[in-house]
């Protein structure tokens, strides 16, 4: 590790110092991107812990992203008969046998109940700050500070401080894959229009980029009349090799999901568009580093929920109908230069880019 890397590393510790060597298990069950930004906190606590024994349990279906985690942990599946844990018995009884100090990273009704099953004295929970959310939604926008971050409140629980410009997920095989973009989202608020990704698209083919789409059936896209150009479509991968094409990208463009979560855990410049959801209330990117940005209009209707899962109140959707391709166009490009620029400064794999 660079000694610019290792200084972070030592000096990020502060008061969590003066914790003991126990064993730390780390609980965030769903969904991908709320996984992938919460593994960020995993690799602040084995840099400051190294010889630390710490556990990642999640859904059975995340393993495969958790495994691409940078630092040494063991990571344990759930939900699922050939799971670790089948179910919270299982779990729970190897917490009553381990005492581990448990660190819920997402603090919701199931795992609460999980900590109401034995003995509660070694967990420490997330607040979820529903109130807050709540009134920001109604159009308060003081209800959290403009830099509140959910990735940031979970490295709280452990008084961790997380090191800058340092990626925390690798893939062993990247793909090179030029510029990525990810039109689909799991709710169809927060997606901007496909006919505007192949705009783009074009555009960028234009310039004599190499542009690739990662699609998926599933996403439930109106993908008639879309004109993507000269740009490669990438149908229905699995999910491995979605993060070989993620960690190979020159840069990506996404909608705030779990890829763009991903490949700001990657350390890929990563522009994220932004509409009905917030970053404070855990859309992407959580991190300041230089290689994630959103593109956000900051319109008085936003956020208007958490997840993107609700009907706009307001006639024609602005957040992200009012985003035109130029604006985005311009924010991508600009971001690939910085990134070319200042991209070896980049903590990864142990050393620098």
């Amino acid at each position: 590790m660079p000694a610019a890397c290792t200084r972070l590393a030592l000096s990020q510790v502060g008061k969590s110092s003066s914790l003991t060597m126990q064993p730390i298990l780390f609980t965030r069950f769903s969904a991908l991107g709320d996984v992938a930004s919460s593994l960020r906190v995993v690799d602040a606590a084995a840099m400051a812990w190294p010889e630390r024994d710490l556990t990642f349990v999640t859904h059975e279906r995340y393993l495969s992203l958790v495994k691409l985690l940078r630092v040494n942990c063991d990571v344990r599946g759930y939900g699922r008969p050939e799971s670790a844990f089948p179910d919270f018995w299982s779990l729970r009884r190897w917490i009553d046998q381990q005492r581990p100090l448990v660190i819920d990273l997402h603090g919701s009704t199931r795992t609460r109940v999980l900590r109401w099953m034995g003995d509660r004295r070694d967990w420490r929970v997330l607040r979820k700050k529903r109130f807050q959310r709540r009134s920001l939604c109604q159009g308060n926008d003081q209800a959290l500070p403009a830099d509140e971050r959910v990735q940031q409140n979970q490295a709280g629980l452990l008084d961790l401080e997380m090191p800058l410009d340092r990626s925390w997920l690798v893939h062993p095989h990247p793909v090179p894959s030029g510029i990525l973009l990810v039109p689909g989202a799991a709710w169809a608020w927060k997606r901007w229009s496909p006919q505007r990704f192949g705009d783009l698209a074009r555009r960028l083919s234009r310039r004599g980029h190499r542009v690739q789409i990662l699609l998926s059936t599933g996403d439930g896209l109106d993908l008639d009349g879309v004109d993507w150009g000269h740009a490669e479509l990438l149908l229905d991968l699995p999910l491995m090799d979605c993060f070989a094409h993620l960690a190979g990208a020159q840069a990506v463009v996404s909608n705030d999901t779990g890829f763009a979560h991903v490949a700001e855990g990657l350390g890929r410049p990563v522009l994220v568009l932004i509409g009905p959801t917030d970053q404070r209330m855990g859309a992407a990117p959580q991190s300041s580093n230089l290689w994630a940005r959103a593109v956000h209009l900051g319109l008085d209707c936003q956020p208007c929920s958490q997840k993107g899962d609700r009907p706009c109140r307001v006639p024609g959707r602005p957040c992200l109908d009012s985003l035109s391709v130029a604006q985005v166009e311009e924010s991508l490009l600009r971001l690939i230069d910085d990134f070319s620029t200042f991209g070896h400064k980049i903590c990864r794999d142990g050393g620098s880019q």
